[in-house]
C-alpha cells in the first residue's frame, strides 16, 4: 500500500482578504524588538495603534506573521516571538534581510507560506499540487474541491472563493507598478516573483 503523501491537516481563511504587504512582516518584526518582554499579535488594539492599520489589517497581519513561519505564537501565553529562521532574517546583529529587500528572502517567504498548510490550504493546494499552465477560477476551485475533499476535508465553497481571490491578488505580476510608495502600502512582494498574471 502506498502512504499518503499529502498532509491531513488544512485550514482556510484568516487573512480576512488582506494579502501579504511589503512592511508587514518588518513592522511586525519590530514591535515584537521594541516590546523584547513578550508582546501578542492577537491584541488588536495595540497592534492598530501600533502599526497605524485598521482592525481587519491587523488581524491579517498576525495571519500572514504566522503563515511565514517566522514568527510563532506560544500555546499557553498567546505570547509572539520569533522562530529560529526569523531571528536570523530580523536580528538586529546579524539579520540577513530585515527589510525583506533581497528576492532569495521572498522565494524562501514564498516556500514557508506555500507549504503552510495549517495555515494556507489553498496556497498549499496551488503551488505544490494542482499541476496546469494556466489557471481558470471556476476549474480550477472545482478541482480544488475536489481535491480537498479526497483528503477528508470539507471547506465552504466562498471560503475557497475569498482564499483564491486574495492568492491571486498576492501574486499577480500584471499589477507591478514603478512606484515603490505604493508598491510598499498596497502590494506583496511575492507579485515581484512572477509566477502568475492575469491575461
Amino acid at each position: 500500500m502506498i502512504q499518503d503523501i499529502y498532509p491531513s491537516e488544512f485550514h482556510f481563511a484568516g487573512h480576512e482578504t488582506f494579502h501579504l504587504r511589503y512592511t508587514w512582516l518588518p513592522k511586525a518584526a519590530d514591535y515584537l524588538k521594541k516590546n523584547s518582554d513578550g508582546v501578542s499579535l492577537s491584541k488588536y488594539d495595540i497592534i492598530m495603534t501600533e502599526l497605524g492599520i485598521g482592525k481587519s489589517m491587523a488581524r491579517s497581519l498576525r495571519h500572514w506573521a504566522e503563515s511565514s513561519q517566522l514568527f510563532q505564537k506560544d500555546s499557553v501565553t498567546h505570547i509572539h516571538d520569533f522562530t529560529d529562521m526569523g531571528k536570523h532574517i530580523f536580528s538586529d546583529d546579524v539579520g540577513l534581510d530585515p527589510y525583506l529587500e533581497m528576492p532569495d528572502t521572498n522565494w524562501l517567504l514564498h516556500y514557508l507560506i506555500t507549504s503552510n498548510h495549517k495555515k494556507n490550504g489553498l496556497w498549499f493546494y496551488l503551488f505544490n499540487v494542482f499541476n496546469e499552465q494556466i489557471i481558470i477560477k471556476d476549474e480550477f476551485l472545482f478541482s480544488a474541491t475536489n481535491w480537498f475533499k479526497d483528503q477528508g476535508v470539507e471547506v465552504n465553497p466562498r471560503t475557497l472563493e475569498r482564499d483564491f481571490q486574495c492568492c491571486i491578488n498576492m501574486y499577480d505580476s500584471s499589477k507591478l507598478t514603478t512606484n515603490k510608495a505604493r508598491e510598499s502600502i498596497l502590494l506583496s512582494p511575492f507579485r515581484e516573483l512572477k509566477l502568475v498574471k492575469k491575461v
